[in-house]
């Protein structure tokens, strides 16, 4: 339970800033599209097999 309260504590602060807030944003798009792409490469090999 510590460590959930810590992490919003944390977390709050950090998006409190307009840099941090645009640089996960950044970091979640890149993410979700990576792991989009990796899908998709799999879909592809996995057709051409």
């Amino acid at each position: 339970m510590k460590i959930v309260r810590l992490s919003e504590r944390v977390r709050i602060r950090t998006f409190d800033r307009p840099d941090y807030k645009i640089g996960m944003l950044y970091l979640g798009l890149f993410l979700l599209g990576y792991y989009k792409t990796k899908r998709l490469t799999i879909k592809i090999v996995s057709l051409f097999k």
